[in-house]
Formats: structure tokens, sequence, C-alpha cells
């Protein structure tokens, strides 16, 4: 097993047995820290493309520190563990409007395929970080629910390397280096319901995103925050 397996499965054992310790500070007020868990799914052209989990802790409503996995599946598998860390530039208050994100995420990728599987054990793996911005607005309809539409950007740069896992010691080495730079885009729209002043905060979320090519996708989020006193 690789340094990269290794990593991988520590990130989800660790979301297996800590999902109560994870929150976004999106959903909370100034000053409140907190803990919750999202998942989501995608797809891409119609068709199903991966599924998702992430959480942080939250620290004072403004900075979130956490994990998260997604899974492909199809002929291409592919797994993804990264560290996520948010920051909130500007927050929604009375005198402001709207909140502004820093978000980002480092990460490594482990892929594999019946191509990469019939080609002498080839596997591929990746690494690299994403940093990109968010900015909504939350327009509580009534006291307990609310409407949150938004939009945001990010930046991809992620070195992959396709490898043989045999590497005879008599036969030439043979590695592939790849990097993937890219800018997306996308928006969303999240519906937000508050289960008293100082519960559970529960957001069904619908986002859609484009790549440079052109290519889309989209796909629903849960997310379930608690407030810590």
């Amino acid at each position: 097993m690789k340094i990269g397996d290794n990593f991988i499965l520590v990130i989800l054992f660790t979301l297996l047995v800590s999902a109560s310790l994870f929150s976004q500070s999106e959903y909370l007020d100034n000053g409140v820290n907190g803990t919750g868990l999202s998942i989501h799914s995608y797809w891409d052209s119609g068709e199903f493309r991966s599924v998702g989990f992430s959480g942080a802790f939250s620290l004072a409503g403004i900075l979130d520190l956490g994990l998260g996995v997604d899974i492909s599946l199809g002929a291409t598998r592919e797994v993804s563990g990264f560290i996520l860390y948010n920051v909130f530039l500007i927050k929604q208050e009375r005198q402001m409007p709207i909140s502004f994100q820093i978000i980002g995420t480092y990460g490594f990728t482990n892929i594999s395929s019946y191509y990469y599987r019939d080609s002498n054990d080839w596997i591929r793996r990746g690494w690299g970080f994403t940093i990109g911005a968010k900015l909504f607005r939350i327009f509580m309809i009534s006291a307990v629910a609310g409407i949150r539409p938004g939009i945001f950007f990010y930046y991809k740069s992620y070195r992959f390397v396709t490898e043989s896992e045999a590497q005879p010691a008599e036969a030439e080495f043979e590695r592939f280096v790849e990097l993937e730079d890219n800018i997306y885009y996308g928006a969303f729209l999240s519906l937000l319901f508050k289960t008293s002043n100082s519960g559970p905060i529960i957001s069904t979320t619908f986002e859609g995103m484009m790549d440079p090519d052109f290519n889309i996708s989209f796909g629903p989020k849960l997310n379930i925050t608690l407030p810590i006193e």
C-alpha cells in the first residue's frame, strides 16, 4: 500500500468516527462556534459523476478547518481526500448585506481504471490545491426559514503522475507527469431551516459549475450545522 493510499484511509476513518465534530461557518452568526457535516453529489452531462462528504470545525463563525472525501464511480474510479480551509473577509450582518468568503483545499487523489489495470498494473495519483471565493446573501423569509443565493469561482492546480506498480529492477522505469490548471465558475441556491435559536441548522443546496471547456456539472448538497454556545 502506497503513502497516498494510507492518507486517504486516514481521512475516511476520521470522517466516519468524527462526523459529529464538523461544521461550516456560513450558517453561523459572528462569534458562534459550531460543528456539522455536508453530503453532496454531482452529475456531469446527465450521468452520475461523484459523491462526497466534508466537514469542518467553525471558529467564531469566521474560520473553517476540516476534511473531505470525494468518490467517483464508473469505468474510472477516483478517490480524493482533502483538507479544507475557509475564511470570511466580509460577513453578513445588519449593516452588511452580503458575505464574502475565501475557500480553499489541499488534497490527494488516487485514480484506477480497467485501462490502467490492463496496462501492467499502472496507477495514477495526483495532489494539489484549490483556492477561490464565494459571494452570497441570506434572505430570511420567516423566523425559521430562509433562502441563500450565491456565486463562486475557484482555481485548481493539480499534478498527476501515472506509473507502474510493478517497477521491475531490470526494466526502465516509466513515469508520466501531467499538470491540471483550470478555473471553475458556479452558482448555487440554498434553502435553510433553523430548528431553534440554538438548535441545528439544516440546509439543502443545488449547485451548478462550469469549467473552461464549458462542461457543466450540477448536483445537490445537504448540510447540517450544530451551533456551540
